[in-house]
C-alpha cells in the first residue's frame, strides 16, 4: 500500500468520522442547551498522477459553546443562561454533570430536578427544596431564588479551571476530572422563563454534507486510479516475465 492510499483510506476514516458528528448535531437541533461538535482536520498533501491532492487526515473533535439563542417560554421553570458557566445535576450514583439545559420540573417532594429527573445542584452542591407552592417565584440573575419576597436558595452556576478536561457525557451533559468552580456572577446571567437553544446551524450542516460528500468522492477516485495502476503494473511485469 503506498502513500496515496494510505492517505486516502485515512481521509475516509476523517470523512465517516465527521458524518457521525454532524447527524449527532442535527438529531440534538431542537435539544435546549445543546453543544455542537466541529471536526477538525490536518491535511496532508500529496502528489497522485501529477495531480496535487490534499486529503483532510486525522480529523480531532471539539466542543463548540458558542451561545445559542434564547427562546422565551415564560415557564418560571425554564432557565437560560446568558454568558459563561453550567447548570449542575446529580446522578443517582452521586456523579456530578454539568449541563446548559435549563429545562426543569419540581417532584413530587418540593425538589427542583431536571428533565431527567435529576436533582439540580444549589451553589454549595446541595439540593434545591423549591416546595408545592410557587405561585410568586422568582430567579434572578444570579440564581438567587425569591418565593413571596423569602429568598430560599439559588441555583448554582459553576466554571471550570482553564486546564480541565471537560467531556461530553450524552446529549447536554458534561463531565470534569477536577472540581468545578463557583461561576463569576459577573459573567453569567440567569434568565427565568427561557431556554438556550441549540447552537446547530442546520445550514452550515448541509454545506459539510456537501463538503463530505466531495471529499469521499475524492477518496474513492484516488482509491481505484491507485488499485488500477497496480493492476496495470502487474500485468506488465507479468508480460517481461513471459
Amino acid at each position: 500500500m503506498n502513500n496515496a492510499e494510505y492517505t486516502a483510506i485515512a481521509g475516509k476514516i476523517a470523512s465517516t468520522n465527521k458524518l457521525r458528528v454532524i447527524t449527532n448535531n442535527t438529531a440534538n437541533g431542537s435539544t435546549p442547551g445543546f453543544k455542537a461538535d466541529n471536526v477538525l482536520f490536518q491535511q496532508w498533501l500529496h502528489s497522485d498522477f501529477e495531480k496535487k491532492n490534499i486529503m483532510p487526515v486525522d480529523a480531532k473533535t471539539v466542543v463548540n459553546y458558542t451561545q445559542g439563542n434564547l427562546q422565551q417560554t415564560n415557564n418560571k421553570l425554564d432557565l437560560a443562561l446568558i454568558g459563561k458557566g453550567f447548570f449542575a445535576v446529580t446522578e443517582p450514583n452521586g456523579q456530578l454533570k454539568f449541563t446548559r439545559n435549563g429545562k426543569l420540573t419540581i417532584n413530587a417532594e418540593g425538589i427542583l430536578q431536571d428533565m431527567y429527573g435529576r436533582n439540580v445542584v444549589d451553589a454549595d452542591g446541595g439540593e434545591i427544596n423549591i416546595g408545592q407552592e410557587y405561585a410568586n417565584l422568582s430567579i434572578l440573575k444570579d440564581g438567587r431564588i425569591i418565593i413571596d419576597n423569602d429568598e430560599i436558595g439559588s441555583v448554582g452556576v459553576f466554571d471550570f479551571a482553564e486546564n480541565e478536561i471537560v467531556k461530553k457525557a450524552g446529549y447536554t451533559n458534561f463531565v470534569i476530572e477536577g472540581e468545578p468552580q463557583p461561576g463569576n456572577p459577573t459573567e453569567f446571567s440567569v434568565m427565568q422563563g427561557m431556554l438556550e437553544a441549540s447552537n446547530v446551524d442546520p445550514i452550515l450542516g448541509l454545506l459539510e454534507l456537501t463538503e463530505i460528500n466531495r471529499q469521499v468522492d475524492n477518496n474513492n477516485l484516488i482509491l481505484n486510479a491507485n488499485r488500477e495502476n497496480i493492476r496495470s503494473t502487474y500485468k506488465i511485469f507479468s508480460k517481461s516475465i513471459d
